[in-house]
């Protein structure tokens, strides 16, 4: 059952009709019930959840479910209950310093969190969220049920200088909010762009509460989801992934991930950001930051465990440790990265021709 989703990653209005002023024809959420007009999507969206849990309690009581809730939040055009906003614009007014930025790369990056529309969309999401598990507890279903929590990436926090031909201190009131003390925003591979909240709670399963430094990355949901719900993992189909299940146990002193995190952002969108790729091992991390065509580039490495918001570039002291990240950083984006820049003429052969669901196809015919 799909239900308000849509082929565009945001909506013209989150508020009720949920479509841009004059597209009416656009129809671009499907399945949403009709509500009163000026209704707020992220409170429609929890309600649907419900309901649709509900309805399918109701006709396969003993089995289980899956549910993905997207919420269109905390995403731009920033729109949020009055009630709520004017509670941070109230907070808002009370601090001595707002709208403050710096540069990155010649970009204006936000530095001061008080936005107060952004903010009220975060406490309706938090609002939301809680009368989705206040639900789950009521229908005796809280103990038995795995919820997990993220996010895409960072929020945008950062703008080219002249954007829309604005002085900088309007780009920087423009911005929607900050990664402090992180660096960078949503489009760049500092840790502000690609640091996010992922909180897993496992009901009566649970072990107390814990804060993991284990690394991870979104194709880890799958086979961790699979893992807690005690079904078999299918390696083929998350062959990028593992479960996580190690690292929220007992185990977790224990466990360690061999394996390297590659990220490529290929080109420049409106984020004032810069063309790059990144490795992440262990905790060293390498960005490798294209200027002017492929022979130009500038190099930063960070160790995350001693500087995890990356103020001290270490190139020079761990040149080993550098040459290894970059090697593989520049084979794997040769071999991976679909891009003609880099990539000539080659095609990720080995992608596409791969069957992800092989190891469930072996098990069907046994």
């Amino acid at each position: 059952v799909g239900i308000g989703h849509t082929i565009h990653g945001s909506i013209g209005t989150h508020f009720s009709p949920y479509y841009p002023k004059g597209h009416k024809k656009l129809k671009l959420l499907k399945g949403l019930k009709k509500m009163k007009r000026g209704t707020y999507m992220t409170n429609q969206l929890t309600t649907e959840a419900i309901d649709t849990i509900k309805k399918f309690q109701s006709k396969s009581k003993d089995k289980p479910f899956f549910l993905a809730l997207s919420h269109y939040a905390v995403h731009t055009p920033l729109e949020a209950p009055g009630s709520f906003v004017s509670i941070f614009e109230n907070k808002r007014k009370s601090k001595y310093s707002i709208d403050k930025f710096t540069f990155e790369h010649g970009a204006v990056s936000r530095t001061s969190q008080d936005n107060a529309k952004y903010a009220a969309m975060l406490k309706s999401v938090d609002e939301n969220i809680g009368r989705l598990r206040s639900y789950l507890k009521r229908s005796d279903l809280e103990n038995s049920t795995t919820i997990l929590f993220t996010s895409d990436n960072g929020g945008l926090s950062t703008r080219p200088k002249g954007h829309f031909n604005m002085d900088n201190k309007r780009i920087a009131q423009n911005l929607s909010t900050a990664n402090t003390p992180y660096r960078g925003g949503k489009f760049w591979l500092y840790q502000g762009g690609i640091k996010v909240p992922l909180i897993i709670f496992n009901g009566e399963k649970q072990e107390g509460t814990t804060i993991s430094k284990f690394y991870s990355i979104g194709m880890d949901v799958f086979p961790t989801l699979l893992d807690l719900a005690g079904l078999p993992l299918y390696p083929s189909a998350h062959r990028d992934g593992m479960s996580l299940v190690p690292a929220l146990t007992t185990l977790r002193h224990e466990i360690k991930r061999n394996d390297t995190f590659f990220y490529h952002y290929p080109s420049v969108f409106d984020g004032g950001e810069v063309e790059c790729s990144a490795a992440l091992s262990e905790d060293y991390k390498l960005i490798e930051i294209r200027k002017n065509g492929e022979n130009s580039t500038e190099l930063e490495l960070f160790d995350l465990n001693q500087d995890p918001y990356e103020r001290i570039n270490i190139v020079k002291d761990r040149p080993h440790i550098l040459e290894k990240l970059l090697k593989d950083l520049r084979k794997w984006r040769q071999s991976w990265v679909d891009n003609k820049k880099y990539t000539e003429g080659k095609t990720c052969n080995e992608f596409l021709e791969y069957d992800q669901w092989k190891d469930l196809h072996q098990k069907q015919r046994i």
